[in-house]
C-alpha cells in the first residue's frame, strides 16, 4: 500500500519517518537556545507536538509528491524551512547560519539535477533566482524604511527568498511571495477578528508564511514529480 501511495520506495519512506522525530528534536534544541531557554518550559509541550507533526508532514509529503531522486533534497529543504519558521516565530529572526547554506544547497541541487547536462546554464538559472529573490525583498525593505522611518521587513526575509530562488528559480518567486503575503494577511485579519495578540505595531513575522509558501511551490513543481 505504501509503495502505491508514495513515489519513494518503502525503505526510503521508513527512513524518512524515522528521521522526522530527530529533525524535530534538533530544530527545537536550536530554537530553544535562541529563545533564551523558553523551549524547556512545560508549557512548550503543545508547540513541541506541533513541531513533530510538522516534521512528519514534511517526510510524508516529500515521499508522496517527489520521485526517488528528489525525496532527500525535498526532505532537507522542508526540515530547514520548518526550523526557520520555528525560529522566526520564537526569536523573530531568520539566522544566516540556515538561510545561506540553504541557498548554497539550492545551487548544488540545480547543478546536479540539470537534465541537459549544461552545468553553466543550470547554475546561472539558480543564481538568477537567488539574486532576484534577495534583491526584490531587500529593495522593498529599504524603500519601506526610507518611507516610514522604521523597519517593516528584515533582510532575513530577503535572504530566505534568495535561498528560495536558488531552489525554485526566478519565475516561481512571484507566486511564492503572493502565497506568503495572502497567508500573512489572512492571519492578521483572523487575529484582529478573534482578538489574538500580535507582535509590536500589530505586525507578525513574515518568515513562517514565506517558508510555507516556498514548500508548497517546491512540491507542486512539475519537475519534482515522478
Amino acid at each position: 500500500m505504501v509503495s502505491i501511495l508514495t513515489n519513494a520506495p518503502l525503505p526510503v519512506w521508513l527512513v524518512l519517518l524515522a528521521l522526522a522525530p530527530l529533525a524535530a528534536w534538533a530544530i527545537e534544541r536550536g530554537a530553544a537556545r535562541l529563545d533564551g531557554g523558553a523551549g524547556t518550559a512545560p508549557a512548550s509541550v503543545a508547540p513541541r507536538a506541533a513541531l513533530l507533526a510538522g516534521a512528519l508532514a514534511v517526510a510524508l509529503s516529500a515521499a508522496v509528491w517527489c520521485d526517488g531522486v528528489h525525496v532527500w533534497p525535498a526532505a532537507l529543504l522542508g526540515w530547514v524551512l520548518l526550523a526557520l519558521a520555528r525560529i522566526d516565530l520564537g526569536a523573530g529572526l531568520l539566522p544566516d547560519r540556515l538561510t545561506l547554506p540553504l541557498a548554497v544547497a539550492g545551487l548544488g541541487v540545480a547543478v546536479i539535477d540539470d537534465p541537459s547536462g549544461s552545468l553553466g546554464s543550470a547554475l546561472a538559472a539558480a543564481l538568477l533566482g537567488a539574486l532576484a529573490g534577495f534583491g526584490s525583498l531587500a529593495a522593498i525593505a529599504v524603500a519601506y524604511r526610507r518611507w516610514r522611518g522604521r523597519d517593516g521587513m528584515g533582510l532575513g526575509d530577503a535572504k530566505l527568498l534568495g535561498a528560495a530562488g536558488a531552489w525554485l528559480g526566478a519565475a516561481a518567486l512571484p507566486l511564492t511571495v503572493c502565497l506568503a503575503a495572502t497567508g500573512a494577511l489572512a492571519a492578521v485579519l483572523a487575529a484582529r477578528r478573534f482578538g489574538w495578540r500580535l507582535e509590536r505595531d500589530g505586525a507578525i513575522p513574515f518568515g513562517p508564511f514565506l517558508c510555507l509558501a516556498v514548500w508548497i511551490v517546491f512540491l507542486t513543481r512539475g519537475d519534482m514529480l515522478s
